[in-house]
């Protein structure tokens, strides 16, 4: 069975058009699609617009190959369940997305064993026979896991170094603030290597919860560069929560929420630590931009955006 996704923020009804005509050519071939909610209704495969983490994760057990969009989110889901993959990215162009984030992180993947990559709808159909041909198991992931174990032994050691609200205490309250999609799927990749810390997650979709069913977590409002109004909004419900929680450090992966809930942390006296997205792959992202000026530890994770100065690259995700 062949996965599509699209995440969990925006439609792709291209690539869903384009997988549904494919998937009508090869009927012998079982194809189910997450549509994100976009206006195309596939006719050849089944499709479902949302789904619960449950539910992804059955699919992503059960399928052989993963085509997704060129997220970060999508990525590090088939890494993680071992599955080979083909993407392609969104188009600013057509509205798709608001950056070309996407064809960079595209490049970026375009060398790694068993990730295929479909720039254009018309190179969907000779990639997915060479997806076909890819056994199920042996995907994307690093061989070794020496970057994300290097990744998590810095934020360790940060958070461990972080004094506490109560001094001697083993433990320290932890504030992990993000938006919602791939940013969170990221966060979820780091939240095990702090066991043992009290950890709060803040994301910016209630739904976001049964992600997290072993933290308390708290739906901030989204915000962005492009509406002030949401972001003021999103600023005032950070300035009434995380003084009241009193946190240690603050950790975030941005976007926009992330970067207010790291800026309010710091005004509020927790150690701040910046992890930008591993979808900035050509620049640092605007929230990293703003956010450098006062974090205490900035990383990022693509070495060759490190600076030798405040932007330290220690490791990636994957």
């Amino acid at each position: 069975m062949i996965f599509v996704t699209v995440g969990t923020q925006l439609p792709f009804d291209r690539l869903v058009q384009a997988m549904d005509e494919w998937a009508a050519a090869h009927p012998e071939q079982e194809v189910i699609v997450q549509t994100g909610g976009g206006e195309y209704r596939p006719q050849h495969m089944r499709s479902e617009s949302f789904m619960g983490p449950e539910r992804y994760k059955e699919l992503l057990d059960k399928c052989s190959q993963v085509v997704a969009h060129a997220g970060t989110g999508s990525i590090l889901s088939a890494q993680e369940y071992d599955r080979p993959l083909l993407i392609m990215p969104r188009s600013p162009e057509l509205k798709e997305v608001r950056s070309d984030h996407q064809h960079s992180t595209c490049q970026k993947y375009a060398d790694r064993p068993r990730v295929l990559i479909a720039w254009e709808t018309g190179d969907l159909g000779p990639q997915l026979d060479d997806l076909l041909s890819m056994p199920p198991e042996g995907g994307v992931s690093e061989a070794d896991g020496s970057e994300a174990q290097a990744l998590n032994a810095a934020i360790v050691g940060f958070v461990e170094g972080a004094r506490g609200r109560v001094d001697g205490a083993p433990s320290r309250r932890v504030v992990c603030a993000c938006s919602t999609g791939g940013h969170l799927v990221e966060m979820l990749h780091m939240l095990p290597c702090l066991k043992g810390h009290e950890l709060i997650i803040m994301t910016s979709d209630a739904k976001d919860s049964v992600f997290v069913p072993a933290y308390r977590h708290y739906a901030i409002r989204e915000a962005s560069r492009w509406s002030r109004s949401k972001g003021l909004s999103t600023w005032l419900q950070l300035m009434f929560l995380i003084p009241r929680l009193r946190p240690d450090v603050v950790l975030s992966t941005g976007a926009a929420p992330g970067f207010l809930a790291a800026m309010v942390g710091k005004l509020s006296g927790a150690r701040v630590i910046w992890i930008d997205s591993l979808a900035n792959v050509d620049r640092i992202s605007l929230g990293g931009r703003l956010a450098r000026i006062f974090t205490h530890l900035f990383l990022v994770q693509w070495s060759d955006l490190a600076d030798g100065t405040k932007a330290r690259y220690a490791g990636r995700v994957q």
